[in-house]
Formats: C-alpha cells, sequence, structure tokens
C-alpha cells in the first residue's frame, strides 16, 4: 500500500502525496492538505496548537526523495485549527530529466490504478452508517438521523442536497397531518445536561414530577440554591442578611409542602438541613447574643430605615411566642417594643431618633417571659424545654416564679473611636453645665430666703437679670446635650429658670423642684 502510494506520488498525484504526509505526521498531532496551482505545490499544516516549525525540514527532506513529477516550487504553511495563518515557507524543487521522469511515469501506470482506488474511498472502504440501504431506509421512516447519515455518505453534493430536501419535506408533512388530526407529535429529543450538584438534581425531579398547580417545593430548592450561590462571593453584611433571607424563605417553602405532595418527605428533611446554613449567614451579620445552644437559637440584628433603627431576631421560638425589645443608649432614653414571633422571625417596631444620626454605644435587650401572662397556654411546654444561658428562673414576677429569656447586647454605630470622642466631649460640657446649675440653684435659695422675710426685697430684684439671662444660657446649652442620659439635667435647668425670679410662690415651687432634678442628675456622673 505504502509503496503503491510512493510510486503514485513520484507521478506527481497529490492525493497520494497528502495521504503520505498524514501518516508520517499522524504522531505529531497535526494534518495535512495538499493542492497546487500549476507547478506550485501548495501544503498547509493545521492542529489544535500551532504545528511546529521543526517540521518544515522533514516535510522539505520527503519532498526531495519523492520529488513529484510536474512540480517546481513549493510552499508550506501553518496554523492552528479555527486561526489565522501563523508561519509559511516557500522554496523550489529539484528538477528531475525528461528521460527520469517519463521513467517514473512509464513505473507506476501498473500501479496507479490501487492507488487511485485507496484514495478516492472507493466501495471497499465504505463505513456501516454509509451503507446506501441504511441511509435510504432513514431518510424515509426517521429523517432526524438520515439526513445526518446522507452528508456522511459518499454521495455526489446534489444528490444529499435533493435527498435531505425530500426528507424533510416528508417530515413536515408528517407534523402537519399530526397537528390537523389533533395529536400532538412527539420527536425524541436528546436530554438536556444538568449540573451535578444535590440541588440540581432535586430541581430536576421538581420539573418533571410536581404538578403546575404546586411549586411549592419547586421554589424552596430555587432559594437554597440561589442562596448557596450567593454564598460563595458574598463579603458585605447587606450581601449575607440578604443570604439569610433565601435560607430563611427556602426553610419555610420547604415547611409548607403539602402531605399529599410526593417529596413531603423530602421537604421536611430538606427544612432541617437548611438550618445550619441559614445559622452560618446570620452570624456573618448578627450581634452576639451567647444565647445559643443546642436547642435554642437566637440572632439579632441591627438595621436603620431613615432617621430610625430597628431590630430582627430570628429564632426557633414557637410562632406566637410574645417578646420584648428594649432600646437605650447614647442619646436615647429606654424604649420598648412588645411584639410576636412568626415564621421563625420577629422584629421590633422602629425607634426614631428624631431626626438625629445615631452615632455612639447602644443597648439592646431581648426578652420573653414563660408564662400565661405573656404567652398562651399552648406554648408553655415547649418554651420551658428550652436551655440556654440566656434562660434562668425569675422569682420576683408579680405574676409568679417563671422561666425569663433575657439576652442583653452592646453595639456601636458609627465610628467607635468617634463616638467615645463624641460621648466624653458631651460628658464634659454636661459636668460643667451640672456644676453651674448648682451655682445658680444655691442663688435660688438665697433669694427665697430673701423673699420670704420681703415679698418685695431690693436684693432679689438687684440682680434678677444677671440670674435669668445665667439660667437661659444653661437650658440653651443643656438642649445641645444629645443623650438621654442628661434628661434630669436638663429638667433641673428647666426649673431653675423659674426659680431664679423675684416671685416668691414660683421661687418656692420650683427651686425644691430643681434641687431634686439636680441630684438625679448627679447620679449620672457616678
Amino acid at each position: 500500500m505504502t509503496d503503491s502510494l510512493k510510486a503514485a506520488a513520484k507521478a506527481g498525484d497529490i492525493k497520494a502525496l497528502e495521504a503520505l504526509m498524514n501518516k508520517s505526521f499522524e504522531s505529531k498531532g497535526v494534518t495535512v492538505r495538499v493542492t497546487s496551482s500549476g507547478v506550485l505545490l501548495k501544503i498547509v499544516v493545521r492542529g489544535k496548537e500551532l504545528p511546529d516549525q521543526a517540521l518544515l525540514p522533514m516535510i522539505q527532506k520527503g519532498l526531495a526523495s519523492i520529488a513529484p513529477v510536474g512540480f517546481e516550487r513549493a510552499t508550506v504553511t501553518a496554523r492552528a485549527i479555527g486561526k489565522a495563518d501563523a508561519w509559511s515557507h516557500k522554496w523550489d524543487l529539484l528538477r528531475k530529466t525528461k528521460a527520469e521522469s517519463q521513467s517514473v511515469a512509464d513505473s507506476s501506470l501498473a500501479v496507479s490504478k490501487p492507488a487511485e482506488k485507496a484514495l478516492s474511498g472507493g466501495k471497499e472502504s465504505k463505513s456501516w452508517y454509509q451503507k446506501n440501504w441504511l441511509v435510504i431506509g432513514l431518510l424515509i421512516f426517521f429523517p432526524l438521523g438520515g439526513i445526518p447519515l446522507a452528508w456522511l455518505s459518499q454521495w455526489p453534493r446534489k444528490n444529499k442536497v435533493g435527498a435531505s430536501t425530500a426528507s424533510a419535506l416528508w417530515l413536515l408533512l408528517y407534523f402537519l397531518i399530526q397537528l390537523l388530526s389533533g395529536t400532538q407529535p412527539r420527536v425524541a429529543q436528546e436530554e438536556p445536561q444538568t449540573p451535578t450538584t444535590e440541588l440540581a438534581v432535586a430541581e430536576e425531579v421538581i420539573e418533571t414530577t410536581v404538578p403546575a398547580e404546586d411549586r411549592t417545593f419547586a421554589d424552596a430548592v430555587n432559594q437554597a440554591m440561589a442562596a448557596a450561590e450567593a454564598a460563595q462571593t458574598a463579603k458585605t453584611s447587606d450581601e449575607w442578611e440578604n443570604i439569610a433571607n433565601l435560607w430563611t424563605q427556602a426553610i419555610n417553602s420547604m415547611k409548607a409542602v403539602p402531605e399529599t405532595n410526593q417529596n413531603y418527605q423530602v421537604a421536611q428533611q430538606k427544612a432541617i438541613e437548611y438550618i445550619p446554613n441559614l445559622d452560618h449567614a446570620l452570624g456573618k451579620f448578627s450581634l452576639d447574643t451567647s444565647c445559643n445552644s443546642e436547642n435554642l437559637r437566637l440572632f439579632v440584628s441591627q438595621h436603620t430605615e431613615g432617621s430610625d433603627i430597628y431590630f430582627i431576631a430570628n429564632t426557633n421560638l414557637p410562632d406566637g411566642t410574645e417578646m420584648m425589645f428594649t432600646f437605650s443608649g447614647h442619646a436615647v432614653l429606654a424604649e420598648s417594643s412588645k411584639v410576636k414571633v412568626e415564621g421563625g422571625r420577629v422584629r421590633s417596631k422602629n425607634f426614631p431618633n428624631y431626626g438625629r444620626e445615631f452615632k455612639g454605644n447602644y443597648n439592646i435587650k431581648v426578652m420573653s417571659v414563660f408564662n400565661t401572662v405573656w404567652q398562651s397556654e399552648d406554648l408553655l411546654p415547649a418554651l420551658n424545654s428550652l436551655k440556654s444561658s440566656c434562660i434562668s428562673e425569675n422569682t420576683d414576677l408579680s405574676t409568679g416564679p417563671a422561666q425569663v429569656l433575657d439576652a442583653e447586647m452592646n453595639f456601636v454605630v458609627g465610628d467607635v473611636e468617634e463616638a467615645d470622642r463624641i460621648q466624653q466631649a458631651e460628658e464634659a460640657e454636661a459636668r460643667a453645665v451640672f456644676e453651674e446649675a448648682s451655682s445658680l440653684l444655691k442663688a435660688g435659695r438665697q433669694n427665697l430666703s430673701y423673699l420670704q422675710q420681703d415679698p418685695d426685697s431690693p436684693f432679689c430684684f438687684s440682680d434678677l437679670n444677671d440670674r435669668m439671662s445665667q439660667a437661659k444660657t444653661l437650658a440653651s446649652r443643656a438642649d445641645q446635650l444629645n443623650s438621654q442620659e442628661w434628661f434630669f439635667l436638663k429638667v433641673a435647668i428647666s426649673n431653675l429658670v423659674m426659680c431664679s425670679t423675684c416671685d416668691k410662690s414660683t421661687v418656692e415651687n420650683y427651686c425644691p423642684q430643681a434641687e431634686k432634678n439636680l441630684k438625679e442628675a448627679e447620679a449620672y456622673f457616678e
């Protein structure tokens, strides 16, 4: 076979030359295409990777050995499949004498026909899928398979085009007949590839088994998939909060799958398996409650809405459990919000800062009492079974001893150092106001003694304007103090303004009140 190809190649048969080259370079991972243009022999070398230029000497040596008749020059071009030409080379071939050429031509006559037969892909080289009877049968009875085989056959191009067109028209006619008869045609299609993850497999089951009217299980899996995917790149608190919301939705959806659904058992198991994923996400942005145990989950997170602040607790406390949020701290007087758990989640009311920006140290306390005053009786068995370092028995309640959940968390809004600096500066200013208010109170007591001796005492009226001016200045400075810790100081100074007048009954009423309020304010400096 090889000798026949060599003889044909020497005679100038470019197909034989191409076959020899492909056989030689098979181990190199390249294919060779040989064409000609007059006396120019064109060789194109292609591969998945760019063919090495080291192939050029091998090609030149091979052509010099074969010396194909009828060609005077050769060019080699190399490229990676699908890419532009990378390198090329052109050179002159050695010419043979006329006698040598005639000798080669004569010697090739005996073998040219076998070589031509081998290179032309005669009947003997047909593959099983190129058999005429198979191709024709599939074109008639299964066009989707027959048309591709027709193009792989050895038929002339015009025969391939004609057969494919006729088969496609036959398929179209079949569809029209089925449509007119009211029967939905069924066409074999390749099953789409699906991800190999557990969630993706579950989704595939859903798509094929869940009725259209019941998408609960499918929605739950989609939510879980979205959460798992988002967790791969999450960095900020907002991103983790979104992931926690997705896991919460997935868990609640799994729990909501009806018992009549064939995925019911799987759904209940998944609802349990998703909880650690939810806790992981919650832990990324929640405050440290130090309450979580084997059977109690409590994650509290702080949020803002405009100039307000509010809190969300994710928990396994039964739905309907009464809880109370108490918020206090810098610039905030303690405020409480009593709410109920719903769907493993409870949200406090909005705590306002009346247009001012929250900045500084704050405290949030989450509390619940496990008795019939706070809870419905049917919840108590589940509540009293919970164990945590945040749950203890309180005997001081007016309603009798009961288990009490008491979780307290401190946190800072804004820059910690800046918040401390602001708080320290405000405390220094409050102390200065307190000292001046105490001095003003002494003057008020002196005036009271004058007025008790003489309601029209000239000593009171002699410095009335100075005392009133000083009291109003202190009131203005006190108003600039943001922290609610200075509430009593502000009230004391308001009373001092009235205590600084020269009306006996007014002074007798407001000076003692101012003194009382200053003592209450003094407690905040200790």
